[in-house]
């Protein structure tokens, strides 16, 4: 089984300043934006070898032949494989004959966190940061399961708190700039990376794209276009000729590529897909979108105009999505064909409340109507209409399981955490149904008065 030290690409007696280096080296070839999960192992690796006392820890537990180090390495791969009930009974063996050991806490906190015990992750997580309140990996964590929980203010509060144990720690910035942004202060988000920033030397500025690529997202929400062409500047600046880095940077760019799209910003989005071509030229997904690009920048001028117009916005939605089908732009493609087919199964069941915008739109704006009239001309005839319809709605029911999930999360969504509710939603429990009448066998008389059995009356 991989050690922490694996991870980071060290031996056992790595020093600590190797070991920053290889935590800085494996960011930069896992970002988090491309690779969540491993970029959490490299985290947690960091986090337990650069303090002393946990690295003292877990370099004992690696010594050991008896039966904490089999279950510890056990609980790692049952966390890893997704049963985190059986890990969890592990975890708490060890802790009971052994509650000295924190590394085994810490791991009994994560995996009560992604059971989604948040409750007893925070119970564990409080107790760590009190035992070590020098670690700034266990202020991390708390602050994470704060932020899971939907307690932003706790969470920013804890992400302070570990930012100050351990600067070097680029999860922790992104993480407190996420809280700022979960509580709706875009601007101070922002500020968080900026200032996260000013930790960048020689040594680590390879490693700050991620940090670029979050500025870039934020830049795009505020429609400031000057401070994101400085920041995707910055991020193109620091690619090496590291074939894996510039495909990092080539992907963070191609999703940049469809944010930009999103808002509307196509000349940007334009400039952006070209710097992916460089980075990963022959990319087939970055051809796509850049082709799909090319085909609206064709198109900018009329559609501005139309999108200044005084058309239904559902109908302007609609224009957009046939122009530039949104399977094109985004990164789950049948998620969004899904999401488009039901949009588009609305507008041809009231097609007749935008017949009059239909014929304006096509004398107004003839290459945007010559590019989706087939589409239109068979949703304005009957006979085609229904058809198109029955072959939507038989898509849909071929994705009733995925349609589900979609607006299961936009429900959740759309009610989103609360910071001033410090509990979870409590949903009043069903209760069981009650008769109101004795229960009659079925070779009881019938209570109807009739003389026959119940079965051969009313029971039938």
């Amino acid at each position: 089984m991989s050690t922490l030290y694996d991870i980071l690409g060290l031996e056992k007696d790595a020093s600590s300043l190797a070991i920053k280096k290889g935590y800085f080296s494996m960011v930069r070839k896992y970002p988090p934006e491309r690779y969540p999960d491993k970029f959490m192992e490299i985290r947690k690796a960091y986090e337990t070898l650069s303090n002393e006392k946990t690295k003292r820890e877990y370099d004992s537990i690696l010594g050991m032949s008896n039966f904490v180090r089999v279950n510890f390495e056990q609980a790692q791969k049952l966390i890893e494989y997704g049963q985190f009930r059986k890990a969890i009974g592990m975890l708490e063996e060890i802790s009971r004959h052994f509650p000295e050991i924190l590394t085994v806490r810490n791991l009994l906190g994560e995996a009560y966190s992604k059971n989604g015990n948040t409750e007893k992750a925070i119970g564990i997580y409080k107790k760590l940061v009190e035992d070590a309140p020098d670690n700034g990996g266990f202020a991390g964590h708390l602050a994470h399961a704060y932020l899971n929980r939907g307690w932003q203010k706790k969470a920013i509060s804890a992400y302070l708190k570990a930012i100050e144990l351990d600067k070097n720690n680029i999860s922790l910035w992104m993480g407190l700039s996420d809280a700022y942004f979960a509580n709706n202060d875009i601007g101070e988000a922002m500020n968080i990376l900026e200032r996260s920033l000013e930790h960048e030397n020689d040594e680590n500025r390879d490693s700050f794209g991620p940090i670029y690529f979050k500025l870039a997202l934020l830049d795009i929400n505020f429609r400031d276009i000057n401070r994101l062409r400085m920041h995707l500047n910055k991020m193109t600046d620091i690619v090496s000729e590291d074939e894996e880095d510039r495909e990092n940077a080539g992907w963070a760019l191609l999703n940049i590529t469809r944010q930009l799209m999103d808002y509307g910003l196509f000349s940007e989005a334009g400039e952006t897909i070209k710097n992916a071509e460089k980075l990963m030229p022959g990319n087939e997904e970055v051809l796509n979108l850049k082709k799909s690009v090319d085909r609206f920048l064709e198109v900018d001028h009329e559609f501005s105009k139309f999108e200044d117009d005084s058309y239904d916005d559902y109908f302007k939605a609609m224009v957009f999505r046939k122009l530039f089908p949104e399977e094109e732009l985004d990164d789950d493609p049948k998620k969004s064909k899904v999401i488009r087919i039901m949009d588009e199964l609305v507008f041809l069941e009231e097609i007749n409340k935008y017949k009059k915008q239909i014929n304006r739109f096509r004398d107004a704006y003839p290459e945007l109507y010559s590019r989706i009239k087939d589409f239109l001309i068979r949703a304005l005839n009957p006979g085609m209409n229904r058809k198109m319809r029955n072959q939507y709605e038989s898509e849909i029911g071929k994705n009733r399981k995925l349609l589900t999930s979609i607006m299961e999360e936009a429900a959740f969504d759309s009610y989103g955490p609360d910071d001033d509710l410090e509990d979870d939603f409590y949903f009043e429990p069903q209760q069981p149904i009650r008769r109101e009448e004795p229960k009659v066998g079925r070779n009881e008389p019938c209570p109807c008065g009739s003389g026959k059995k119940y079965k051969k009356c009313c029971g039938k």
